[in-house]
């Protein structure tokens, strides 16, 4: 297309979509890495696990992922792709826990929304929310979270108007942080209305 690099995992990841996975492969190996920036060498990466995944290598799309930004502290703009893209491969290979634990990284990293890395979290924990879009009264929904202290922050950053928490089920401390976010969300969702 343009002759640049950069384009290489929409490229292959377009022969993997059209089941060549041998073409998306050829073009993942045959790219000069040391040439092109480290965030499209981790979307090759990514593409390259998803190849894997889908010819049965469970454990080779793991490895594939395996890279130093994987464990570092520092979060850069593709962390939360990277890490999803992990912890899909880990549940691909049967290794759940680890998943869980991927998921949960990823989910923390996305701030933005990107991925579903949250949704995927909440399935492997079991956790089912029910859509309270459809009530009468919104002001007045009482949001029930049984287990999650990470999702009670993330409900009171969603500005729902107000955030009530029944976090009778979670640890106390968690309790205690559940319960002191409400006031906050409610105020930022009072001023979002008086605009």
């Amino acid at each position: 297309m343009t002759g640049r690099d950069d384009y290489l995992p929409v490229l292959a990841d377009s022969e993997r979509a059209l089941g060549r996975p041998d073409r998306a492969l050829a073009l993942v190996r045959e790219a000069n890495t040391s040439a092109l920036d480290r965030a499209t060498q981790i979307e090759l990466r990514i593409v390259e696990s998803g190849i894997r995944r889908d010819q049965g290598l469970a454990d080779a799309a793991v490895v594939v992922l395996q890279v130093p930004e994987l464990t570092s502290g520092r979060l850069r703009p593709w962390s939360a792709r990277l890490f999803y893209a992990y912890a899909d491969a880990l549940l691909a290979a049967g290794r759940v826990d680890e998943a869980r634990d991927a998921f949960a990284r990823a989910a923390a990293a996305d701030a933005d929304g990107e991925t579903d890395a949250a949704d995927r979290l909440d399935e492997l924990d079991g956790v089912e929310l029910e859509d309270l879009a459809e009530s009468d009264d919104i002001d007045d929904v009482t949001l029930v979270l049984a287990g999650r202290s990470w999702l009670a922050r993330r409900v009171c950053r969603a500005s729902l108007s107000p955030c009530q928490l029944v976090v009778s089920a979670l640890p106390r401390r968690a309790q205690a942080k559940a319960t002191a976010m409400a006031p906050a969300a409610r105020s930022r969702s009072a001023a979002g209305t008086a605009r």
